[in-house]
């Protein structure tokens, strides 16, 4: 694997080691000043094989800004995140999930600063388990989901799916089978309880300000 020849410099001055991040359990990668991915270990290319991102193997990723796979909402948020590990030389953390359609996953990250332009994110798996009943699969009617313009707006944190037609405060739904195929494009946005409690500091928007004083369909879906 190619990486930047003064890395491990920095990584021994750190304490660590190629070796080190190869065979750690938790998903590594490494960010160069642009945000580039210099590096990325074998659980990186392990989760990605697993969760059907074969074209997300370090040989498609190395070169490339982890900033173009973040959607919109969360952009200023990590780049913040990474402007202020670089600033206070501190680590800085974040629990986020990253969930597939049968199982629930929470994973801690951990941006650490290890010396000249280089960031190592470390994100660790903390929760692994089947989704509860609150998350109970669903055979959804699409029309109350895809809007006018054939869209679908999803929850970038939690991956709900925000109900097209409903009144008062949206109804964000998990919709397993809309994570692999959805029904239509998909805009990414946040919902109400993610953005609270995960992204409260964050400029992010929600998907709930985009409700139309027209959606007023409040029937179950069926």
């Amino acid at each position: 694997m190619l990486y930047p020849p003064d890395l491990e410099k920095y990584l021994r001055a750190a304490g660590l080691s190629i070796r080190d991040l190869q065979i750690s359990r938790s998903i590594i990668y490494i960010l160069d000043a642009e945000s580039r991915i210099v590096f990325c270990n074998w659980a990186w290319d392990r989760f990605a094989a697993q969760n059907k991102g074969v074209n997300l193997t370090h040989l498609s990723v190395v070169g490339k800004s982890v900033l173009d796979v973040v959607p919109d909402p969360l952009q200023l948020f990590y780049r913040t995140a990474y402007a202020t590990a670089r600033k206070t030389h501190q680590p800085w953390i974040h629990n986020f999930e990253c969930s597939s359609p049968e199982t629930f996953r929470l994973f801690h990250m951990r941006v650490l600063p290890i010396g000249g332009p280089y960031l190592c994110v470390e994100n660790s798996l903390r929760i692994e388990r089947l989704h509860e009943a609150d998350r109970a699969e669903i055979h959804p009617a699409t029309s109350r989901y895809v809007d006018q313009n054939g869209v679908i707006v999803m929850c970038s944190h939690c991956r709900r799916t925000r109900q097209v037609r409903n009144i008062g405060s949206p109804r964000w739904v998990w919709i397993p089978e809309f994570l692999n195929a959805p029904p239509g494009e998909v805009n990414y946005a946040l919902c109400d309880l993610c953005f609270r409690f995960f992204y409260p500091d964050t400029d992010g928007y929600m998907a709930d300000r985009w409700t139309s004083p027209n959606e007023t369909d409040t029937s179950p879906d069926k």
